[in-house]
């Protein structure tokens, strides 16, 4: 639910009670859930915000069957469809000492930008090959990634390669 339920916006159009920041982290954040909704609308902001709003409404449809599959295999066996790094990565103790990640299903990393003006941001990869899905650079895991570049237009996002 990006906007957290603040429908006053459909009601009255010159309502600008959400910022633009949140909205757009809030969304990124949300595009790799099995469900996205706004209930915010995204076009009482500016128009930028309205292209990122779109392009990660269209990440979340793009990798719709992947999580679909995700949710059949969680009825079947009980694994969570977003989990914490540990969850994948049991023998990794900087896995459970992450809480601003996490992994959907065992394919794809997500890490949030959650501090507000920040355009870069620090990722731990574990063990493997991750491909930084945006850029494509191929990371070798068990390493921090210091700095990250993050804009508002990206959601550091990695593919497990192996």
């Amino acid at each position: 639910m990006i906007g957290g339920g603040d429908a006053k916006d459909f009601r009255d159009p010159d309502y600008k009670g959400m910022g633009t920041e949140l909205f757009i982290r809030w969304t990124q954040a949300s595009a790799l859930m099995p469900m996205m909704q706004f209930s915010y609308a995204p076009w009482n902001l500016d128009e930028n915000a309205v292209e990122i709003c779109r392009k990660y409404a269209q990440l979340h449809e793009d990798l719709g069957s992947y999580i679909y599959q995700l949710a059949l295999q969680n009825g079947e066996t009980g694994d969570p469809i977003a989990r914490p790094l540990f969850y994948d990565h049991p023998d990794d103790e900087q896995a459970y000492l992450i809480s601003d990640q996490f992994m959907v299903g065992e394919r794809f990393l997500v890490a949030p930008v959650l501090k507000e003006g920040a355009v870069e941001r620090d990722i731990y990869l574990p063990e493997g090959l991750w491909k930084d899905y945006w850029s494509s650079k191929v990371y070798t895991g068990e390493k921090w990634l210091e700095n990250f570049s993050a804009p508002i237009d990206v959601l550091p996002l990695f593919i497990k390669l192996d």
